[in-house]
């Protein structure tokens, strides 16, 4: 989960909202003490964190979440959850779902924990053909507005901190109206969640950042704007390698090398480029095999490498 000060917290939704310090320490502390907290001086306690937040018309209990269980095991269990939805085993996520609701005692008295569930619920029903694409949307709109208090996802609030499930239900509706036949609309969305993480003052978690960047570039790729996706994987492989991360960079390597393929296709490239497009899905192949999330997805990377090892044979035989 993405983690951020109170201080970070604080400081950021002040500025979005255009308050001063003295503006919002008023009948609650200090401004002295405001700028103590911005400046990570001081740490403010849970009950005055809350009532600056509210002032600024935020729930203070959004940003402390998922601490409302008081466990701290709660947190490794969320990992365990996002690993369990990243390889699709839709039996053993709804397992860890039953098992946070019953061991953890996720309250549903909290918009936010209400939130979180909801989420995994409608992405399991949908994965198992039990509801809709237009079912799902809708669900997870309802989900959305738990926290949000909107509905259209083009609507994010950019400028304040979001949670990483708000951000994730964002790029959830994103896949889903790609699946309903909408792409124009979630291409909007995902432009809204780009300028978000393109904030200047943005703390980047790379799980949802990664998911997000990863649907972005497919979906770019899809509607022909190669050179575009091409850009978002070149820049998200350097992010990661920067954080050390590799475990996800096979997927960025693969869509260069497929934009690169279908350029080609598209008469755009040159065709001996085809070589330069097997290199980077080689690369995607190896890099997922030592970090499958999802095993689906080491089958498709082989068979699409072997078929461009086909589309180079034919080229050498007719001398191109």
């Amino acid at each position: 989960m993405g983690e951020y000060s109170k201080a970070a917290v604080i400081k950021y939704t002040r500025k979005a909202t255009g308050m001063t310090q003295e503006e919002l320490s008023e009948g609650i502390c200090e401004p002295v003490t405001i700028s103590r907290y911005e400046n990570g001086l001081l740490n403010p306690s849970d009950d005055k964190f809350i009532r600056l937040m509210q002032k600024m018309g935020e729930s203070g209990y959004t940003c402390l979440f998922p601490l409302h269980c008081e466990m701290a095991d709660l947190q490794k269990e969320m990992e365990k959850m996002l690993s369990l939805l990243e390889r699709a085993d839709w039996d053993e996520v709804e397992n860890q779902k039953r098992r946070m609701e019953q061991e953890f005692q996720l309250s549903l008295d909290y918009p936010e924990n209400r939130q979180y569930l909801k989420r995994i619920e409608v992405i399991v029903n949908y994965k198992k053909g039990q509801i809709s694409v237009q079912e799902a949307i809708e669900q997870m709109r309802e989900a959305l507005h738990e926290t949000l208090k909107i509905r259209e996802p083009e609507d994010l609030p950019i400028y304040r901190i979001l949670r990483e499930t708000e951000i994730l239900i964002v790029y959830n509706l994103a896949t889903y109206y790609e699946a309903y036949g909408d792409r124009e609309k979630a291409l909007r969305i995902y432009h809204r969640l780009d300028q978000y993480f393109k904030r200047e003052d943005m703390v980047n978690d790379y799980k949802p950042r990664y998911l997000v960047y990863v649907g972005y570039s497919n979906i770019l790729g899809l509607s022909g704007k190669y050179d575009e996706s091409i850009a978002i994987c070149k820049r998200e492989i350097e992010f990661l390698r920067e954080k050390g991360i590799l475990n996800y960079l096979y997927n960025f390597y693969y869509n260069i090398g497929w934009n690169i393929s279908k350029k080609i296709e598209c008469g755009l490239e040159k065709k001996e480029r085809i070589r330069d497009a097997r290199c980077y899905v080689w690369m995607a192949y190896h890099l997922c095999r030592s970090y499958p999330e999802n095993k689906n997805n080491l089958k498709i990377i082989f068979e699409f490498y072997n078929e461009m090892k086909r589309l180079i044979l034919r080229g050498s035989e007719s001398g191109t």
